[in-house]
């Protein structure tokens, strides 16, 4: 059976669900999370240290190795990034039962946004931080509308919160996951996103707690995560 994402017929069933996007960031303790139960979620790297979404996604081996355990156990499904089996020389150890795959393009190289929905390729965009990974998977999916949230450390100089990491739960800063400084890479991605998301059909909207987030300034229309929940069921985020 293949283990690739876009041969899961689950995750081909998504079209029209709304969904959120979990980061790691602080933000996550300044709302309610119970109220995520009822919307498909996608959380990153340590989310399985304060949530349980319906999908974990991981690009980054270090942080594999110290989530383990917890992915293990996770019942929901788990995404990972394939070059972790090609080029990091995944340990069998570290297999998650029943992962699913999914490839990213060079984001170096690539200059313009060139994957659409439904389209025979639909390989993501490398932009050098998670989070957009999962945005990525779930516009191209056809999830609609979308939230982000905990998302904060991603976007323009949003100082860190917590000086020792922007996880949760234990490790450092990793640069590959978004500990670094911000990219012409990362800029260029949340700038081009909300057009690319847009021209899909596709809305986003920003659900940071914080108002002096510079993710604000990435232009992503704000709600507040009840509002959204309330909005993506009745239908008028759509």
């Amino acid at each position: 059976m293949s283990d690739l994402l876009w041969d899961d017929p689950t995750w081909n069933k998504l079209k029209g669900w709304p969904a959120i996007i979990l980061g790691n960031s602080p933000a996550l303790n300044h709302v309610d999370l119970s109220l995520l139960d009822s919307i498909f979620t996608i959380g990153v790297n340590r989310i399985l240290q304060v949530y349980t979404p319906d999908a974990v996604l991981l690009v980054d081996l270090e942080v594999l190795r110290q989530e383990e355990q917890l992915l293990k156990a996770h019942e929901g499904k788990v995404l990972l990034w394939d070059g972790l089996r090609k080029h990091q020389k995944l340990k069998p150890q570290l297999e998650i039962p029943g992962a699913l795959r999914f490839p990213l393009a060079d984001g170096k190289r690539t200059k313009t946004w060139q994957f659409a929905r439904g389209g025979q390729d639909r390989t993501t965009l490398r932009v050098g931080t998670t989070p957009p990974y999962a945005l990525q998977l779930a516009v191209l999916a056809g999830c609609n509308p979308i939230g982000l949230l905990g998302v904060d450390h991603s976007a323009g100089k949003t100082p860190k919160r917590n000086k020792t990491s922007h996880f949760y739960g234990h490790g450092g800063k990793l640069g590959a996951t978004g500990g670094g400084p911000f990219t012409g890479r990362n800029e260029r991605f949340w700038k081009d996103a909300k057009t690319w998301a847009k021209n899909l059909g596709v809305k986003v909207y920003s659900l940071t707690p914080f108002e002096d987030s510079p993710f604000n300034d990435s232009g992503w229309p704000k709600v507040s995560l009840g509002d959204f929940v309330k909005g993506a069921h009745s239908g008028e985020l759509k």
